[in-house]
């Protein structure tokens, strides 16, 4: 009789054991679900944010055109088309196409076409942009532009001393630019006093 006590007690012990044991591994599973959800809802929430702002350039960055005057043999080559060249990893490139589909800046369509390293003609383009994730032969680029009627926007430090037009900055949480005045006076582009007054710095 004792001894099938001890067995039973052995048994509801070990029965015990492996409850106990079951329940915390469930437990661990189950945190580590809550983890995973909780990453996965910051990732979106922060993906958001950062199309948010980037659209927000973007728009920016249109709305520049609106206050530029570019001279009439700067349509010579293409008459019907806008033509913004952008430098930038695919998805930064896309979301502009997508952005400015049917877009129209001084009744032409805004079509938006990659920077290539590789070819040397960059004059179809009337307005470019390039992103600070992408500055790999940005001089080599801007270069290209010379003594050429393209307005050049980017984001990168130093842009305007490399010899861009408008750079594009963030201070006190706001979306801010400064534009090189005396380069842009040079290609032939006539910005208006209405975009000179809201900028950060002007450099003439």
């Amino acid at each position: 009789m004792a001894l099938l006590e001890q067995i039973l007690m052995r048994t509801l012990s070990i029965q015990k054991y492996f409850s106990h044991n079951i329940a915390r591994l469930y437990l661990l599973f189950f945190t580590l679900f809550l983890i995973i959800l909780a990453s996965t809802g910051l990732y979106a929430a922060e993906k958001e944010i950062v199309n948010r702002e980037l659209k927000i350039k973007i728009a920016m960055i249109y709305n520049f055109s609106k206050f530029v005057s570019w001279p009439d043999e700067a349509f010579s080559l293409n008459n019907n088309d806008f033509i913004l060249c952008v430098k930038a990893k695919p998805y930064i490139f896309d979301t502009f196409k997508n952005s400015l589909k049917e877009k129209v800046v001084r009744g032409k369509l805004v079509v938006v076409q990659p920077i290539e390293i590789n070819s040397s003609d960059q004059s179809k383009c009337h307005m470019s942009y390039i992103s600070s994730e992408s500055t790999k032969n940005q001089n080599e680029v801007l270069s290209r532009y010379n003594e050429s009627p393209v307005l050049t926007v980017g984001d990168s430090d130093g842009f305007v001393r490399q010899g861009g037009m408008i750079k594009l900055f963030v201070k006190n949480n706001r979306l801010q630019f400064e534009i090189n005045l005396k380069k842009s006076e040079r290609e032939g582009l006539k910005i208006s006093s209405k975009l000179l007054n809201i900028a950060s710095r002007v450099s003439r």
